[in-house]
């Protein structure tokens, strides 16, 4: 990829476009605002300062991206309007990334804009985007990452360890788990999206060693079942099955996870998360 110039990708409704591929439009700059973080101060008459309750979290925030349309005529500059509407606003949110961080994609919403006129047929707008979630992610998940680790889905700055192969799928009893996110990835509290899914025989339990937690299921896979962990649903060949389970579920701390499996025989086991970054 060409870092000299600066590209904007999208990805709308399913269908994938490069913002310069538009006759006439030049993309310059993405501005993405620091992380917004979220308190809960309580404060005593009888004593100074504040106390945050519970954790501290992570609010909504912004992404600009700055444009310039050059139009060949009046009629060009209105249409060029309407093609750039079509492509920015969506009833779903918009996959966003750029030339310079490829490995990581923005979730937003574009937000109205005014375009600047610089003479009858030229202009520049700035658009804004909300990215909701109020962190950004990796373009693939983990267990695609392990497949293609050196193509445009691994870059500089994904806290990835120099040097060695990271795996998402195990067949052993123990093994580690890397999650390079800068936050924990916790599915229960933070809904944070985490695939567990595991194949072989007997009552699984897993358990993160790391922090001690833990999911089991109360009865035997087959070896035609696949249970699938999602974040704190489990599901038995596509069917809900909590009843048979610990109702726990599996938090990843950032860095190195120590995990241990018991019970199963013919162990199978994926861990399929998309990074998280501030």
């Amino acid at each position: 990829m060409d870092f000299s110039k600066p590209r904007l990708f999208a990805k709308v409704d399913g269908h994938d476009f490069d913002f310069d591929e538009m006759n006439g439009l030049h993309f310059l700059e993405l501005r993405t605002t620091a992380p917004q973080t979220r308190t809960s101060l309580q404060t005593n008459d009888f004593q100074d300062g504040s106390k945050q309750q519970g954790p501290i979290l992570y609010g909504s925030r912004t992404v600009a991206a700055d444009f310039y349309f050059e139009a060949t005529d009046l009629y060009d500059f209105e249409l060029a309007s309407q093609e750039i509407w079509r492509r920015l606003y969506s009833r779903s949110l918009i996959e966003l990334r750029w030339s310079r961080m490829p490995g990581i994609k923005m979730l937003v919403i574009a937000k109205p804009f005014e375009t600047t006129r610089l003479n009858w047929g030229d202009m520049k707008f700035t658009v804004e985007f909300d990215m909701p979630a109020g962190y950004r992610q990796s373009l693939a998940k983990s267990d695609q990452m392990q497949f293609i680790y050196e193509d445009e889905l691994a870059q500089i700055g994904m806290n990835l360890p120099n040097g060695e192969d990271l795996a998402y799928h195990f067949k052993q009893t123990r093994f580690k788990v890397y999650n390079p996110s800068d936050v924990v990835i916790d599915p229960y509290y933070q809904r944070h999206d985490l695939d567990i899914i595991i194949k072989g025989q007997g009552a699984p339990t897993i358990t993160n060693l790391t922090n001690n937690y833990g999911i089991a299921l109360n009865r035997a896979l087959t070896a035609n079942d696949t249970l699938i962990w999602n974040g704190v649903r489990p599901l038995l060949n596509g069917a809900s099955c909590e009843r048979a389970t610990n109702h726990g579920h599996l938090q990843l701390e950032k860095g190195w996870n120590d995990i241990s499996v018991t019970g199963l025989s013919n162990i199978d086991i994926t861990f399929s998360f998309p990074f998280l970054y501030l």
